[in-house]
């Protein structure tokens, strides 16, 4: 949660790629809650399945993602 009261997180699959998304959530009038994505994973080089998020001293979102592609290798 940012100072704002805003929640972000991440989902391990998901979004249009299947591959999983980072998101906020803003608290609305009347309590509701809007969802924006903040990044979708694309199916590969990525990493997709994001980690869990932590914030910089300056407001900053970090995190992982696991698999990717596999980097090429010269013959």
């Amino acid at each position: 949660m940012d100072a704002q009261g805003n929640v972000y997180g991440t989902t391990l699959q998901g979004g249009k790629y299947q591959s999983g998304i980072i998101y906020e959530l803003t608290r609305e009038k009347a309590g509701h809650w809007k969802e924006t994505i903040l990044y979708d994973f694309p199916n590969a080089g990525d990493g997709g399945a994001p980690s869990n998020l932590i914030f910089d001293g300056k407001g900053n979102l970090y995190g992982t993602g696991g698999g990717g592609a596999a980097p090429a290798t010269a013959a």
